[in-house]
């Protein structure tokens, strides 16, 4: 090897998949890293991920993934190949290289963790495919299943061999390209119809890898509507038995909210997917670059009723919609109001932290800023709508404020809190994520937003929007903003406990 520099690209495919026998499915698809030597350290490398395919005979799943990997500028010498598997269950089925299968120099097997090294056999790239095997214990249930990359930190780094020196990031030589994910195809026993959507706006662009989604729902069970609204494409994929979202309002929400976000920010996206999702509980969520999963479940049990019942102040709970008369029982219709908050909150996410702008963080608390940034602006626009604050937001700002804010026994800080008493404390991450994320928030942005005043704030945020991609630091990128504006900054901070 003549080449200085070893390149190590690390990056994670956390594909989930949920479905309601959630400990059947393999759960996590492959961690692959790929070890390329690189001649120049100027060099770009392209890695793309082909074609995934999925095929579950009887109770064993083939998961095959085809990957291509080529070299810009000058050829350089492919080295390792790593494949680790997230369950200890897997063997690695089958290896093809360049389309020949073949059998590598040498295979390390330590539980689900192999080492295939291929030395000089590609100077300028390749295309490698790989083939997994699952056995699991009962058939899965197949009506919606879905894979996201949505936790995957596309960290690349170069490390100096004989210096040691640290990596440094290199995501802008990097290219990671998922965009034909959406030509994944599944083989399931019994499944012939089924409706495909995913994070396809970027369909023969490179995308944020990170943020991916595709999902499968079965015709027999799941139906699917569009509709054109300012220039963006929303699909509602709803369940046809529990006819819970209702596309038509679903719909006639968004044509009334979306003009709103419209008038303050730039369209984040031209396609929308909002998807009926029975495998979570409460709330709802962005599962991928502009796919938002709404969670309504006719099955909670016993222990989670017990666990979530005290934390809203209501009986216990065997459904999403027992749930929702309870809470917001004071409301004529219960159902429409907490759609409304829902939906209308879960807009917010394309622009703040999810879409427009990505956050990379390891839990799910750590995405304060842009959650908070979103609630203010998503709770005037409830406001507009119904003439109410949403309720579900003003309850968490109102138990941070009466459960969690005078306590000493817990790290108040939003940004990377100590964690370490919490356990002892009971607080878990449920706590965190709804109490102080969301409530203590939207709280201390604002605040912010007051001192400094709303015209100066709103238009730092449009500033923040602008650039998108690059603010993947949140707060910490948005606060040089301010302090522009408002050198008093670090005081407040001190006294709301933000850093």
């Amino acid at each position: 090897m003549k080449s200085k520099l070893k390149l190590i690209i690390y990056f994670f495919l956390l594909l989930f998949t949920n479905t309601s026998y959630a400990s059947s499915w393999p759960g996590k698809l492959p961690i692959i890293n790929f070890k390329p030597y690189e001649k120049r350290q100027d060099n770009l490398i392209n890695i793309k991920l082909l074609h995934h395919d999925i095929t579950l005979k009887t109770n064993i799943f083939y998961i095959t993934s085809t990957w291509t990997i080529y070299f810009n500028n000058e050829t350089a010498d492919f080295g390792e190949l790593i494949v680790k598997s997230n369950r200890p269950d897997t063997e690695l089925f089958h290896v093809s290289l360049n389309n020949a299968e073949i059998i590598p120099i040498s295979i390390e097997n330590k539980k689900n963790y192999y080492l295939l090294q291929f030395p000089n056999c590609c100077n300028q790239g390749f295309e490698v495919k790989l083939t997994l095997k699952y056995e699991i214990q009962e058939k899965p249930d197949f009506r919606l299943a879905f894979f996201t990359a949505q936790d995957l930190f596309h960290i690349v780094k170069i490390v100096k061999d004989k210096n040691n020196e640290p990596g440094y990031d290199l995501r802008k030589r990097v290219n990671m390209d998922f965009s034909e994910i959406i030509k994944t195809s599944a083989h399931v026993n019994g499944l012939s119809n089924y409706i495909v959507f995913g994070s396809n706006r970027f369909l023969g662009i490179p995308i944020n890898a990170g943020l991916y989604m595709i999902g499968f729902a079965d015709t027999v069970y799941y139906g699917k509507v569009r509709s054109n609204i300012m220039q963006t494409n929303f699909q509602i994929i709803y369940s046809k038995i529990t006819a819970l979202l209702d596309p038509k309002t679903v719909i006639e929400i968004i044509t009334k909210s979306w003009p709103l976000f419209l008038k303050q920010f730039p369209n984040p996206t031209n396609y929308v997917v909002l998807f009926e999702n029975p495998y979570s509980i409460l709330g709802a969520g962005p599962y991928g670059t502009n796919i938002l999963g709404i969670n309504i479940t006719e099955n909670i049990s016993e222990n989670v009723q017990e666990t979530l019942a005290p934390l809203f102040n209501t009986p216990k709970f065997s459904s999403t919609k027992e749930f929702v008369e309870n809470f917001y029982k004071k409301y004529k219709n219960p159902w429409t109001e907490y759609m409304t908050n829902l939906i209308v909150h879960e807009l917010g996410h394309l622009f703040f932290g999810f879409g427009t702008t990505v956050e990379r963080h390891p839990y799910s608390h750590d995405y304060w800023f842009s959650l908070a940034l979103g609630i203010i602006y998503d709770r005037e626009i409830n406001k507009q709508l119904t003439g109410y604050y949403p309720y579900i937001i003003e309850y968490f700002v109102v138990s941070w404020k009466h459960n969690f804010k005078d306590r000493t026994d817990i790290d108040q800080r939003l940004v990377q809190p100590d964690l370490s008493n919490d356990k002892q404390a009971g607080i878990n991450s449920f706590h965190r994520t709804q109490f102080f994320a969301h409530g203590k928030g939207f709280y201390v942005l604002n605040k912010i937003r007051e001192m400094i005043g709303k015209e100066i704030f709103d238009q730092e945020v449009v500033t923040y929007l602008h650039y998108g991609l690059r603010n993947s630091d949140g707060y910490i990128s948005f606060r040089k903003q301010l302090l522009e504006h408002y050198k008093e900054l670090p005081k407040l901070e001190g006294q709301l406990e933000i850093l």
